[in-house]
């Protein structure tokens, strides 16, 4: 009798512990805790800045994660978007979509590993074909930009070159025919501080800024040259905590 009454109580543990397996099951999944196959996962996140957001998790039939989208939200109640964010697997920035203060599309910024590779632009949520191309060096310093228009052509190229330390030299504009808009050309001295920057337009030189440092390598001075003319120079003075104080000098003053 005592073997009979204790195999009940076992029997009904068991039905118990299975029942309860999938109450938990049903609940879990309804709330988002298991993720599954082929299926949108909705899950509650925040943002550096505290923000609530809403990230959803998008998996293949497998149940592996494909990518994910963060959602930002510009209102208390969530109906106005600020900014989607579209993340890969990895967790890398693919593609984040800008909206204005109605929760309309503005841009769109695609992305290549960790650095920006196009912008396309939006107006009252309709792409105006405008957009532009990223490019870089090795290191990971920008070279090239280009803007096309809506045809695809292009409109200006910015040339960038960088000197050994990655120090800008060069920035470079030219319009769609290769024609020279604007140029400035860098130099720098012995301690790799600007030294000279020259400034051209689409004729010619246009003006420099020539700086000077003291033995501690703080600027002192800087002068300004419009049409090889000196027009005013800058000097600066530091207290005893380091801070800089600027004065103007006119020359025709």
């Amino acid at each position: 009798m005592k073997n009979k009454k204790t195999k009940v109580i076992i029997i009904i543990a068991a039905v118990l512990v299975v029942v309860a397996a999938a109450v938990v099951g049903i609940v879990g999944y309804n709330a988002g805790w298991f993720g599954g196959k082929d299926e949108l996962e909705v899950k509650q996140v925040y943002d550096e800045s505290g923000s609530y957001v809403v990230r959803d998790e998008y998996y293949d039939d497998d149940g592996k994660l494909e990518y994910s989208v963060i959602k930002g939200y510009s209102d208390a109640e969530k109906t106005k978007l600020a900014k989607e964010t579209y993340m890969s697997a990895e967790n890398k920035v693919i593609k984040i979509v800008n909206y204005n203060d109605g929760g309309v599309i503005s841009s769109v910024d695609e992305y290549n590993g960790s650095k920006l590779a196009s912008h396309r632009e939006y107006v009252n949520g309709e792409a105006t074909g405008s957009h532009f191309t990223y490019e870089y060096t090795d290191s990971g310093l920008l070279l090239n930009s280009t803007e096309y228009d809506a045809e695809n052509q292009v409109v200006k190229t910015v040339k960038r070159e960088y000197n050994d330390q990655g120090a800008i030299t060069l920035y470079l504009e030219t319009g769609k025919d290769g024609n020279q808009i604007a140029k400035t050309v860098y130099e720098y001295n012995a301690d790799g501080k600007e030294s000279k920057v020259t400034f051209y337009d689409g004729e010619g030189i246009t003006g420099h800024v020539e700086y000077e440092y003291d033995k501690d390598g703080r600027r002192v001075k800087m002068s300004e040259y419009v049409n090889g003319e000196l027009d005013n120079y800058r000097t600066y003075t530091y207290d005893e905590n380091g801070v800089a104080q600027e004065t103007i000098h006119r020359v025709d003053e």
